[in-house]
């Protein structure tokens, strides 16, 4: 995989194979892994730019993406299909 960052700050991989959120964020010219939800481990990815989290659940048979606003505690499950 090529990554160019331009004008981006963070960038969230979802990966399908093994399933994995990935959150990575550009600090000092450098670019950092700063959280990884799995199917297994369901740390939660933070945003510094928006101000959600983000967890890899399965749910219905298949795999979802759990989004929280911060401030409203409003909850959304994105497909991955």
């Amino acid at each position: 995989m090529i990554v160019v960052w331009v004008g981006c700050r963070e960038l969230l991989v979802v990966d399908r194979d093994p399933w994995a959120l990935t959150l990575y964020r550009l600090e000092s010219d450098k670019i950092t892994q700063i959280g990884q939800s799995t199917l297994d481990d369901s740390r939660i990815p933070t945003s510094n730019v928006v101000p959600m989290p983000f967890r890899l659940l399965a749910r219905d048979g298949g795999h979802k993406i759990e989004v929280v606003h911060q401030s409203t505690d409003e909850q959304w499950l994105v497909s991955s299909q």
